[in-house]
């Protein structure tokens, strides 16, 4: 099985991951919400991503559906086959370089 320990944070980390839509016209959309070292993931109806000025409406609509999501566990609870681990993956290593990149900066 692959080690899924680079997802662990010591650090607060607030995160949504939201899936394409299966079908075109479908506003449903498998989201995963990750608070802290906590996850939360199920189906909810989200306006179409048509632009980055999109992206405050997704977000109030995440916050107000995050009550609906199932509990998942924490990073040592997930599969390497979940569905979320790939995009989380890359997420966590962008993080980190825009960090990195951040800090030489000083």
């Amino acid at each position: 099985p692959e080690n899924l320990d680079a997802l662990a944070s010591d650090g607060y980390v607030q995160s949504y991951y939201i899936l394409k839509p299966t079908e075109n016209h479908c506003k449903e959309r498998e989201v995963m919400f990750r608070f802290g070292s906590w996850f939360y993931s199920g189906r909810v109806d989200l306006p179409a991503i048509k632009s980055l000025q999109d992206i405050p409406s997704v977000i109030r609509e995440m916050r107000l559906a995050q009550h609906k999501l199932e509990f998942v566990g924490n990073v040592s609870s997930l599969s390497a086959s979940n569905k979320f681990v790939k995009p989380m993956q890359y997420s966590t290593l962008i993080c980190k370089r825009m960090e990195e990149e951040a800090v030489s900066c000083e």
